[in-house]
């Protein structure tokens, strides 16, 4: 069928009522906890696909070292996976990382 231009709200609403516009009925998707228009797409829940997850493995090392610097600042200096930074916390400021490098470079 041909498509007819309507003019306005009002035509739509009164073509509606009238039966003249054709419905496309489409079944609601029922979500996994049994609601229609869920979220959830049917399928195991997380964790239950049968496969095993990951394993979360503590670091086999500490990945950060703290030092001091130059000044003698005992514990400011920190390296931390390939970053090294000074670290400095004051009340006005916060606190601040200053003269950040990664892997040896600004």
């Amino acid at each position: 069928a041909a498509i007819a231009a309507i003019a306005s709200a009002a035509a739509v609403a009164a073509a509606f009522e009238s039966g003249a516009i054709d419905m496309c009925h489409i079944a609601p998707l029922i979500g996994v906890d049994g609601v229609a228009g869920a979220w959830d797409v049917p399928g195991p829940a997380v964790g239950e696909t049968g496969r095993p997850g990951l394993v979360p493995q503590p670091p086999r090392s500490r990945r950060f070292s703290l030092g001091s610097d130059v000044g003698g600042n005992n514990g400011r200096s920190v390296s931390w996976m390939g970053w090294d930074f000074f670290a400095t916390v004051r009340p006005s400021t916060g606190l601040a990382a200053m003269d950040l490098r990664f892997k040896g470079k600004r």
